[in-house]
Formats: C-alpha cells, structure tokens, sequence
C-alpha cells in the first residue's frame, strides 16, 4: 500500500541527480507505520539503477538530544572508512585520505580536515574552536565535494531526537548545496513538526511524505498474507484490526506473537482459534512476546536494550558476565524470533554487531528493566565504552557522560549507599563530554560543565579546572563579563587548592577576556 510513497521518493531522486539539484525528503509517520521499509524499498530501488551511488546513513540516538552531531559523525566516518575499533592515528590518517580524494587544493584540505576532526572525536580542548558557522561551512563543503565526485544519498533516521543544531545544519546543508547531485532523506515521528513546525516549508527542493496508516482491507490483506492459509474468527478479525489501527507493525508482531505461543504453524495454520492474545497496542504485542522468552534470553534482550539501537556481543558479554557459547546461543535465539538482527559489517573490529528489529522493541525491553538494576546495567555500559575507546575517548565522551549520569539517577532513586566513587566517574565524564564538544557546539560543551559544577560544590577538590572550562564556554560564547566573573572564582578557587600552574593559566585566560573588555 506504499506504492505512491516509494514513487515520490524515486521521482526525487531523479530530480537529485538528473537536474542535479540537491533534494530534500522528509518520511513522516507513527512508530511502526513503515518509515524504515519505505527507505529498505528505495535502497533496492537505488542498487538496480546503471550509475554507482554513494549511500550514507546516519541514526540520531534514542536517548534524545544526548551527542551532538552524532548522525553526522556516522556518515562522515562511513566516507572515510573509519571504524570504531581505529585508534587516533589511523582515524587521521583515514580522515586525510577521504578529504584529499575530493579537495585538491593543499589549504583546503587543511582547513576541511580541521574542521571535520571534532565529528570523527579528534579534537582535544587545547584546541581553539571553530564558531559554528564556519564548522558548517566546512562541512557543507566537503559534503558538497563528495557529491560533485558522483551521486550521493544521505540518509538519517529519527530526525525527531536530533540535536537542534543538527536540524539547522540539515536546512542550511539544502539551501547551500548548489548544483551537486545530493538526495538527503530523512525519517521521523511527527514530534519532529512540534519541535520545527516550518521544516521544509518553502523549500522547492524539499518534500514530506507523511505515511498514513494503513486502511482496513489494507490490514486484513497483510494479516492474511502473515497468517497464510488461516481464518481468524470474523469477531476475532474485527477487533484485531480494530486494534492494529492500520499499523503495519502490529500485525506483524500478533503474527510473531502466535507462532512464540506455538498458535501459528510454519505453514501458516492457527492451531488454535480461541484463546487468541488480542493487546491493545503495538507496544502490548511487543510486550507480550518479550513475555514469552526464557528469563536468561530476556535478560540479554534488556541489556542490549540499554546500548540502545545498535549494540555488539563484547559488550553484552562484558555487562552480563556471559561466556562466548552461552551468549552466541543466546543471541542465535533472538534473532531467530526476529527480535534482534545481526549487522553484516561491525563497526568494531573483532566484534558482532547486532540492531533491534525495530526501534519500539528496544523501548519496550528497555522499560522492562528492574529499576534496581539500571544503575549496574548504565555503569557497566559507560566503562565498556570508555575501554573501547582508549585513546579515542572524546569520540565517545558523551555516550560515556550519558550512561554514567543515567548510573548516578537510578543509583540515587535506589537510595544505594556511598556514591562518591558513582559521582566522581560522572563528574570526569561530564567534563569530558564538555572538552569533546567545544568544538562542535560551545552552548552545549557549556551545559555539561555546568552539570559537572552540580557535582563539584565549592571547596571541592577540582572544581577549580571546571569553573575555569566553564568559563572558557562563557568567553566563546560571546559573555565576556560571566567568563571575567568565572575566571576571577577559577583562580581563587586554583589559590586555595595550591595549584600554581592552574592559577597562572586562568590568570593568562583572565587577561585575554580583559583585553576584549577594553581594560588593557
């Protein structure tokens, strides 16, 4: 029933790169109506065209607004061919490489490189960084150059939890991209029009396709192509469709969910007409299923669920405390029930990558989770994380902040005893985070240092380094008079701790934010 959808999205693609003008597709819809099978269907559509595209994605994470740029990382590292398993030289080297094969020009290719590091985590906090509208600018551009090199489709999925810098960059990157042959289609909920109600509005490039759901003969139809040759009760039918309320995924899980009951035969026959589950929503189905699974299988589905879309056996090995033939059974097994599925290419070397079927499963054993263990189960994630990063650490220092903070939330609903050692990991987190973005997004660098001051009252032990990065945030950000303020505390602050190089730094900084104050 998407045909008409499948049809606007390859009449923009020929727009893309016949007239070479750069397109915008935005996919519209409710969780489970098809968004993801929409984009699946054109991707093969893409593969059986004569010319060679070059087919980019990227996923906002499902915990909100917690990375920034985080989509746009992804796919700048999928040009570059960098993993996440590379260490800091070999990201260089392959970031080099990438840039050099578009720009040709020796300065150009400085200065893109400089610019793209912070989405590839090379960036440290030495570093001056760069006003935002020239980081978007670089990054239009080399977007711009791999483009001119052949076509290029950029697809994002879940706009509706992106950084709100990430939908300024998105609209600029269209208004900006001149004659290059680039489609960008991105997928989200409708939340994404109560957080921009004008995306895409009077843009002739851009369109929104909003799939509705699917009628009654729609539903029945897939229904019965799900359960074969069976006949569900005519009572039965009107209530399950009643129910599915035209979402494709509902019906697909109540078909799942009988064959887990051992109601649905592999031939498509209900062993069973009565006693037929019936939940109200997609998340009850779903729900349901996870019900059905043995205690330590469900137990691996909520670890991973903690990761998020996307995890690797390593970790969940690490988290649980689960040998490598228990844990590739255990995993076997949720993806034979369709739960899980493994990815072709890992992006950690050495390791297996696996998705959630669907992003709502995830949710749903996610919310599943004793609260008691979350804390264990966000700890264990963060240090995972922080191991596999090694040297990359800034890659991923606020996926690391954001487990770690999560840790420190449920560990205190839990009243759990002595959290100094919990506070302290977040604390370095935080502050990590905020190094990492400085060059990327100085307001949001900001609000971690802040977040990291919650932790670190006056008279505290290296709270002195954190009021003087804030400050430095303060003074990037345009507030000379704060960062003044902030720097005087910092040293003071450096004085009592008798920490003479800090004292000397923050007074340096201090005469540099007086300087731009006319206070010469």
């Amino acid at each position: 029933g998407r045909g008409e959808e499948l049809a606007a999205l390859q009449r923009r693609y020929r727009q893309a790169f016949d007239e070479h003008a750069g397109q915008l597709v935005t996919v519209l819809g409710e969780p489970g109506v098809g968004k993801s099978r929409l984009v699946r269907e054109f991707a093969s559509y893409v593969d059986a065209q004569p010319e060679l595209v070059a087919w980019r994605r990227g996923h906002c994470l499902s915990y909100g607004e917690a990375v920034s740029f985080w989509a746009l990382g992804e796919i700048v590292k999928a040009q570059a061919g960098i993993m996440e398993s590379d260490d800091p030289r070999e990201v260089a080297a392959k970031l080099a490489t990438a840039v050099g094969a578009v720009a040709g020009d020796a300065s150009e290719r400085e200065w893109l490189k400089a610019r793209l590091s912070p989405l590839v985590g090379l960036a440290t906090v030495g570093e001056a960084p760069a006003g935002r509208d020239e980081s978007f600018v670089a990054w239009r551009r080399f977007l711009h150059l791999v483009a001119g090199q052949g076509p290029l489709i950029l697809v994002i999925e879940d706009l509706h939890w992106a950084d709100p810098a990430l939908l300024d960059f998105l609209e600029q990157l269209l208004d900006q991209v001149g004659v290059a042959g680039l489609l960008v289609v991105v997928t989200a909920r409708p939340e994404l029009l109560e957080r921009r109600p004008g995306w895409g509005e009077g843009r002739p490039n851009a369109a929104t396709i909003s799939l509705a759901p699917l009628d009654d003969e729609q539903t029945a139809m897939l229904l019965a192509a799900l359960l074969g040759q069976s006949m569900l009760p005519a009572e039965v039918q009107s209530l399950l469709l009643e129910r599915a309320g035209g979402n494709p995924l509902y019906a697909e899980e109540f078909a799942r969910l009988l064959t887990d009951r051992g109601l649905l035969t592999r031939h498509g026959r209900l062993t069973s007409a009565s006693d037929l589950p019936l939940p109200e929503s997609v998340q009850a189905v779903i729900a349901a299923r996870l019900d059905t699974l043995a205690p330590e299988h469900k137990t691996l589905l909520q670890a991973a669920a903690v990761f998020g879309k996307v995890f690797w056996s390593g970790a969940l090995a690490a988290m649980e405390g689960v040998g490598e033939e228990e844990l590739g059974h255990g995993l076997a097994q949720l993806g034979r029930k369709e739960l899980i599925r493994a990815v072709r290419l890992s992006a950690v070397e050495g390791e297996l990558e696996y998705s959630f079927w669907h992003t709502l499963i995830r949710d749903v054993a996610y919310a599943q989770i004793p609260r008691t263990s979350r804390s264990r189960r966000h700890r264990a994630a963060a240090e995972w994380i922080q191991d596999l990063a090694g040297d990359r650490v800034a890659d991923r220092a606020e996926l690391v902040a954001y487990h770690f903070t999560q840790a420190l939330v449920h560990a205190r609903a839990a009243r759990e005893p002595d959290l100094a050692q919990l506070e302290g990991s977040t604390r370095s987190a935080l502050v990590l985070a905020g190094d990492s973005t400085m060059g990327l997004d100085v307001a949001r660098a900001e609000a971690y240092y802040r977040r990291a001051l919650e932790l670190c009252p006056a008279g505290a032990s290296g709270r002195a380094r954190v009021v003087a990065r804030a400050a430095r945030a303060a003074f990037q950000g345009g507030r000379v008079a704060e960062a003044a303020t902030a720097y005087q505390e910092a040293i003071d602050a450096f004085a009592a701790e008798g920490e003479v190089e800090g004292q000397g730094e923050a007074l340096n900084r201090l005469s540099s934010v007086l300087w731009n104050q006319g206070e010469a």
